[in-house]
Parts: structure tokens; C-alpha cells; sequence
């Protein structure tokens, strides 16, 4: 028996130790991207499974420390389980723990044209096709809210619609243009889900303040419509990064308006408001009476209870950060746009009052504390940027106890940092 056992041992794996994530970013309904470092180089392995039974897996067999594989052909709202695995230098099989990825929470659910339009294929559509091109290559982000105005027959909101992930409203006076609009789009699978027809004018829009990310009159590039930005328009634009494409005031051609921040905002940066924890955000402008600007996703589910008192959302540079269950969500804090959403399986910290916060933020990333790093994350796109690594010890303070990142701050521009073992963490 011994023997045989001996003979075997190779053949089971050893536990596989990773320096850094995972982290999980979905990329389109059914698609993943699942990246880890490890210390020594090992080929990159993933495997998921649901209900038992495989489902998916990617492979690399290329040594690397930085590793970066798709999950590919996920169903909607599946709970996965996924694990990685790798080979040890000796040839012996590696393998880690078992994480959950959960497809609920793959909020890249854009629909997409499903049919062809019935769109002519003449001079005014090429030139709507181009202005497109231009309007987002101008935008910042390619989604959240947009808004046409005098949409016509719907043209430039389905050449925007097919680039993009934009939500568009369309407004447009005419009845009939607004038919020709809905027969045009019928057949695309836009039309109800991405493109919305409201009949109206400009100078009336009943519209929460800045929900729209873009703003852009149809008729610009061709000398049509009205001029400028009215009280409406200024109303209805984002801060922080809302483009405008109207019709000149004066002349031909199209006005490009970029929105700034607004003057006397304020921010969240941290748990208590800021690194001196006065629960206070500056904020100037937000007074009397108060109405809900936007609700919806995420919701409860992807959340910890509260009671475990976990970090608090934070919002700077126009952009809101909610932490749930090993995932954070970055969405547009004026329209609630879900912009991006990182999974991390280790992120998990409860009783922020005796442990501090693990993430904080500026007008441009979050600082996030994952195990024994500070992951940096840029705030439009949800790209980690940086993972800063807590700094090898000189004096074995916790002996043998696994050392992570504890307190975090931002100060002037300085990232404030403790090192603390990690069953101190409580979760």
C-alpha cells in the first residue's frame, strides 16, 4: 500500500499559492477575464464548473508570473465555480482553493442589434455614420445615457446605438418622423431596449438634472434645428466629463461643450468622509428639499448585510464606488450607470469601525486593500492600474503569521499604509 501511495503522489497536486488576486472582469454576457500573479513562473490553467459539472476552461502553457485568461460561452445568471492550476518545478501538478463567480452579477448585459435596419444607404446616413464616429471619439466613456435631440427618423441613435453601450433617449416633434423612426427600428432589437422615441421639444424636457452623459442635436452637421445650449441642455448634462454636440451659435459647423466638475462639490473619499474622519464631504451646493436622482442596479443582492458594518460607497470625480460581496462597482454618481465591475474573492472586510476601511479614493483612482497589496484602479474604466506591495519586513514581527495591508488613507496625495496579520482582519 505504501508503495503504491508513493507511486501516486505525483499525480495529486500540491497546493498552488498565488501573490496576487484573482480578480474577474466580464467582458460581454457570456465572456470573463480572470487574471492572477504568482511568484514563479508557472503555465496558466482555469477551469470552471457548475452544478459539478465542467463548463468552461482556458489554458496557456507559456511560463509566466502574470497570468490573464477568458472564461468563454458563460450562461446568464449561473453560479460558477472556478479554480486555477499550474505545475510545480518539480512537474507535479499545482492547483488553488475553489472561488465563486456568479454570472448574476455580469451586468455587460447590453443589448446588442439583433437585425439589420432599414435604413437607406444614402449621403445623409453616411454623414450621420461619420458625425458618430466623431461624437465617441470625443465622449470619455462609451456608455451611460445619451440624449438626442431633433432625433429625426432615429438615424444618428442607431449609428450610435451599434458603436456603443449608450442608452439613448431620442426627442423629436414630428409624428411622423417618429413612426419612420420606430419602423426603421423594429427590426434591429434596439428599439425598447437601448433607443427609446419620446415626443417633444427641447425647450421642455422632463429629465432629472445631469442624467445625460451625451447630448447631441441630429441636425448640427447639416445646418438644421436650433443653436447653442439652452437652460436645458446645461440642466440635463453630466459634470465631470459631459459632451455636448449642438449646433453653433453662430455660423456653420458643430460646438463641442465639455462639463467640467461643478464648483462647490463635494466628496466621499474614505470611510468617514476623509482621512480626518470629520464625516463631512465640503459640499456646497446640496441644500433644502432632496428628491431621488436615480435607482435601480445593483440592488441588494450582490451586498453584505449591513449590520457587519463594511466600507461605505465612496464618491469623487463624478464616479461612485459601492463595495458588495467580493466585488466593487464603479457606477456614474449622477445617473447610477453601471460603468465597471471588478470581482475579487479576498476582498471581504467587515467591522470597519475597529479595522478601518479597505478602500479609499481621489478624483481620478480607488485605492483598494487585497491581501498583502494596495490594488489601484483606475476610476472610468476599472482597470488596475498598480498594485503597490506591503514592503518586506526587516524584524519578523508576527513570526510565521501572514502579514496584509491594515489601514489605508490618502493624504495629499500620499498613500498611508499598516501592515497587520491576517486573522486580525475580522470577515
Amino acid at each position: 500500500a505504501a508503495e503504491h501511495h508513493a507511486a501516486k503522489l505525483p499525480l495529486f497536486p500540491t497546493e498552488l499559492k498565488l501573490s496576487s488576486g484573482p480578480s474577474v472582469r466580464y467582458l460581454s454576457p457570456t465572456e470573463a477575464r480572470v487574471s492572477w500573479s504568482t511568484k514563479t513562473a508557472t503555465p496558466s490553467i482555469i477551469e470552471a464548473t457548475a452544478a459539478g459539472r465542467p463548463m468552461s476552461s482556458a489554458r496557456s502553457l507559456t511560463p509566466k508570473t502574470e497570468h490573464q485568461l477568458t472564461l468563454t460561452g458563460l450562461g446568464l445568471e449561473v453560479p460558477y465555480h472556478f479554480l486555477i492550476s499550474g505545475v510545480a518545478d518539480d512537474g507535479r501538478p499545482t492547483q488553488t482553493q475553489t472561488w465563486s463567480l456568479d454570472t448574476a452579477f455580469n451586468y455587460e448585459l447590453t443589448p446588442r442589434a439583433t437585425g439589420a435596419s432599414t435604413y437607406p444607404d444614402d449621403e445623409r446616413g453616411r454623414a450621420l455614420a461619420e458625425f458618430a464616429e466623431e461624437i465617441l471619439a470625443e465622449t470619455p466613456r462609451d456608455r451611460g445615457w445619451a440624449l438626442v435631440l431633433e432625433a429625426g427618423d432615429g438615424r444618428l441613435a442607431y449609428e450610435l446605438a451599434t458603436r456603443s453601450d449608450l442608452k439613448i433617449v431620442c426627442i423629436e416633434s414630428s409624428s411622423k418622423l417618429m413612426r419612420e423612426a420606430r419602423a426603421h427600428l423594429k427590426g434591429t432589437g434596439l428599439y425598447g431596449s437601448r433607443i427609446t422615441m419620446h415626443k417633444g421639444k427641447r425647450k421642455d424636457l422632463a429629465y432629472g438634472d445631469y442624467f445625460a452623459n451625451l447630448i447631441v442635436a441630429a441636425g448640427a452637421p447639416f445646418e438644421e434645428g436650433p443653436r447653442g445650449a439652452d437652460g436645458e441642455v446645461r440642466r440635463l448634462l453630466t459634470p465631470n466629463g459631459g459632451v455636448a454636440f449642438l449646433r453653433k451659435d453662430v455660423g456653420d459647423g458643430v460646438d463641442v461643450l465639455h462639463r467640467a466638475a461643478l464648483e462647490g462639490a463635494g466628496s466621499w473619499t474614505t470611510q468617514y468622509g476623509n482621512a480626518a474622519n470629520t464625516s463631512s464631504s465640503n459640499d456646497e451646493l446640496v441644500n433644502g428639499a432632496m428628491t431621488i436622482a436615480w435607482f435601480g442596479r445593483p440592488g441588494p443582492r450582490p451586498m453584505r448585510d449591513r449590520g457587519a458594518r463594511n466600507p461605505a460607497p465612496l464618491s469623487s470625480g463624478g464616479i461612485m464606488y459601492v463595495q458588495g460581496d467580493d466585488r466593487i462597482f464603479g457606477m456614474d454618481a449622477y445617473n447610477g450607470s453601471i460603468l465597471w465591475t471588478v470581482e475579487v474573492p479576498e476582498l471581504i472586510r467587515t467591522n470597519v469601525k475597529s479595522d478601518s476601511t479597505n478602500m479609499v479614493c481621489d478624483d481620478k483612482n480607488l485605492y483598494v486593500a487585497v491581501g498583502d497589496s494596495c490594488w489601484v484602479i483606475e476610476g472610468g474604466s476599472g482597470d488596475i492600474i498598480h498594485k503597490h506591495a506591503i514592503p518586506a519586513p526587516k524584524k519578523q514581527h508576527f513570526g510565521d503569521a501572514k502579514r496584509v495591508w491594515g489601514y489605508l488613507a490618502l493624504v495629499d496625495g500620499a498613500l498611508i499604509g499598516s501592515i497587520t496579520r491576517d486573522e486580525a482582519i475580522f470577515r
